[in-house]
């Protein structure tokens, strides 16, 4: 991946899913449901941010939805319909009209281990597919529970981040019309990846 001259080392990893594509079944949760919320006051409980910044996502086009097992707070996580941070990588995203990304999923501790994650990913999905007709999503390269728990929900892989001398760039996987397109996304320079 990298020449004599070059540094790089690999950030992260990139997915979508297009209308029209397969997802997987997955084996029902027994008691779990799965809304969009506004309550600023449960999330500001259940969360690290604070009701002020919580409430400044949704202003900016932020849609926060809420897992809950047999009504208890489960997990939550986030849909972007206009604009979206990728603080790791400094990249400001501005999502255009078909384009959602979802990001900051948590599961609370005593509901981890249960599969939680890939039904939200599904659940939003299946939420917004009259809205959207693309969705992205990406995790950094050490984040192992998330690789899984996206793959698991249906969503491939389509690119990979890699810093180089300081810059990121992405390297693109197949299908390449959607790897460019998140490359476009990202803001970032596109290749091939050598194996592609």
């Amino acid at each position: 991946m990298s020449t004599e001259n070059e540094q790089a080392f690999h950030v992260g990893y990139f997915y979508t899913w297009w209308t029209g594509d397969p997802l997987t079944e997955l084996d029902p949760i027994d008691g779990l449901e799965l809304t969009p919320t506004n309550d600023v006051r449960l999330l500001d409980e259940i969360s690290d941010l604070t009701a002020d910044q919580l409430q400044d996502r949704i202003d900016r086009g932020n849609q926060p939805y809420l897992a809950r097992i047999h009504g208890k707070p489960a997990a939550y996580g986030w849909s972007a319909w206009k604009r979206a941070e990728i603080g790791e990588l400094g990249v400001d995203l501005v999502l255009p009209n078909g384009d959602h990304y979802l990001w900051d999923f948590v599961t609370l501790p005593d509901f981890r281990g249960r599969g939680i994650y890939p039904h939200m990913l599904q659940g939003i999905i299946r939420a917004e597919m009259t809205l959207a007709q693309r969705f992205w999503i990406g995790h950094d390269v050490d984040n192992v529970a998330s690789s899984r728990g996206i793959e698991k929900a249906g969503l491939p892989v389509i690119g990979e981040v890699w810093i180089r001398d300081g810059a990121p760039i992405c390297v693109g996987r197949e299908p390449r019309e959607r790897a460019e397109m998140a490359a476009g996304l990202l803001g970032l320079p596109f290749e091939m990846a050598e194996h592609a």
